[in-house]
């Protein structure tokens, strides 16, 4: 009796642990507050009340959608065609900046090419046990990454990727040039996204450049 009592809490334990892995989300949107602390410019911070990042995942393909006082962009990119778009809309102007694999890759190696340094701090930020990471840029920038573990995202291309982390972003923190941007996470669903949010339009009087035309005028930044 007592061999099959311990069979029982060793088969226990196992299916605990099994159920506690880190959970991995392949379809997911994320919704993060943007808030801007910049004590040199108060007045520029204004332009980003109320400001949003949202962030749609499935399987290879992700749309990234920014909004502000100022205007809104949006990016788009499938990993298994190598194909995407950024779609800005800024005083007026609409622009539509084609993307290859290559030019993805470039436009988000400031995020994806960091190393970032674990730390013993932990936080519970809207109900998410997260652990600290902190990054120095080549740039001098500053990136804190808070981050829950419980959690990863299975495209590890998407904007504003973080691929040295293995978790979830809850809040992330960029400070440059006296300012700091902080992202909190605020909302998360697992519902299915139609996969016709991840096409590129083909119409909407867009000002239409390649990755190469768009740095020459800075439009990519």
């Amino acid at each position: 009796m007592k061999k099959y009592y311990l069979l029982f809490v060793l088969c226990t334990l196992f299916f605990t642990s099994k159920s506690k892995a880190q959970k991995v989300l392949n379809e997911v949107y994320l919704k993060y507050t943007v808030a801007l602390v910049a004590d040199k410019n108060p007045s520029y911070a204004k332009a980003f009340e109320g400001a949003s990042l949202s962030i749609y995942i499935k399987g290879g393909a992700s749309r990234t959608e920014m909004y502000n006082n100022l205007g809104n962009e949006i990016s788009l990119f499938d990993n298994n065609t190598g194909k995407g778009a950024i779609l800005k809309e800024y005083s007026g102007q609409k622009l539509m900046i084609y993307l290859s694999r290559v030019n993805w890759a470039e436009k988000n190696k400031h995020f994806q090419q960091l190393k970032l340094s674990a730390t013993k701090d932990q936080q519970l930020i809207n109900g998410y046990n997260c652990k600290k990471s902190i990054a120095t840029l080549d740039d001098g920038d500053r990136l804190v990454v808070y981050f829950s573990p419980d959690y990863t995202l299975n495209n590890k291309q998407y904007n504003y990727a973080f691929p040295d982390i293995n978790g979830l972003p809850i809040r992330f923190e960029l400070e440059s040039s006296g300012m700091k941007f902080v992202y909190t996470l605020k909302d998360i669903s697992y519902d299915i996204i139609p996969v016709s949010k991840f096409n590129i339009p083909t119409s909407g009087n867009y000002r239409i450049l390649n990755y190469d035309e768009a740095k020459k005028i800075k439009s990519i930044e």
